[in-house]
């Protein structure tokens, strides 16, 4: 945080990063930038929209909106906000927490994911992912919605083996769900989008305490060089742990929560190395 004082009793805690922002603030400037993105407002104005957010402005008016309301001072606390878009302009979130736990549509509650997705099964997780990358390259918005469906469920009574308390995705219910979630405001699904395309990249590349121990995902998702990579997609370990038995059939595979199987996919990989580590003495000793 960095903090502002305005004279002796003022002082305001600023975000310096998405991770410090509030849910509340994150979603704000979604709602901003939708805005931004649609052309009804300028980058300036943005700009000064997000500064205003920040400094606990509720209600700023039109006239100062315009150019020559931007006093020196709010002018050199503008670079505040730069954190907030890329150097296109565009916004660019970069946190794995969650500023949009749940929301309602039609009398329906969906809940979403917790930070990082680590209350996912690896079906949901799965799913998601495979939908967010057809939208990524086709474009379709149905394969968005999908996406979301995946990740935001109805509440349910009990918990599944993730521990989250919402229904599985079912053949006859999904499609009236996802009919739902194209009714879901476009800032919050850019919001999911980016959020969820956060966590999909800090899962291959980051490192989460599992089990006990520092899980180096990196190397399990490297996929080149001396510590070569599991399968190349969700699929693929789907079928390879299936195969395996180690955790049962495909269902049992994709009912199990997405931290076992990271943690499944640490202990093959370290076995694995060991494997080929005793393999290169013996071949030494020869």
């Amino acid at each position: 945080m960095i903090t502002l004082e305005f004279g002796a009793r003022k002082r305001v805690d600023v975000p310096g990063s998405w991770d410090e922002c509030s849910p509340a603030q994150v979603q704000s400037l979604f709602r901003i930038y939708d805005g931004y993105a649609a052309g009804r407002i300028d980058e300036l104005q943005f700009r000064m929209l997000a500064l205003y957010l920040f400094l606990g402005i509720r209600k700023p008016t039109r006239r100062a909106m315009g150019d020559d309301a931007i006093s020196e001072n709010l002018a050199m606390l503008l670079p505040l906000t730069d954190f907030v878009l890329d150097a296109e302009g565009r916004i660019k979130y970069d946190s794995v927490r969650n500023p949009l736990q749940a929301f309602s549509i039609r009398g329906v509650h969906f809940v979403g994911p917790s930070d990082l997705c680590l209350d996912l099964t690896f079906g949901e997780f799965r799913n998601a992912a495979l939908s967010l990358n057809a939208f990524f390259k086709g474009g379709a918005v149905s394969d968005l919605d999908e996406c979301i469906t995946h990740l935001y469920r109805p509440v349910a009574p009990r918990a599944n083996k993730a521990g989250r308390k919402v229904w599985p995705a079912d053949g006859e219910t999904f499609g009236k769900e996802a009919a739902l979630i194209t009714r879901l405001e476009p800032w919050k699904k850019n919001l999911i989008m980016m959020w969820f395309s956060s966590c999909i990249n800090y899962i291959q590349t980051g490192t989460l305490h599992l089990g006990g121990e520092d899980v180096d995902l990196a190397l399990l998702f490297s996929g080149s060089g001396a510590s070569k990579g599991p399968a190349a997609t969700w699929n693929d370990l789907l079928i390879q742990f299936a195969k395996e038995g180690a955790i049962g059939t495909v269902d049992a595979v994709e009912e199990t929560p997405l931290p076992t199987i990271l943690l499944y996919m640490w202990t093959n990989y370290k076995e694995n190395k060991r494997y080929e580590s005793s393999v290169k003495k013996a071949q030494g000793a020869q």
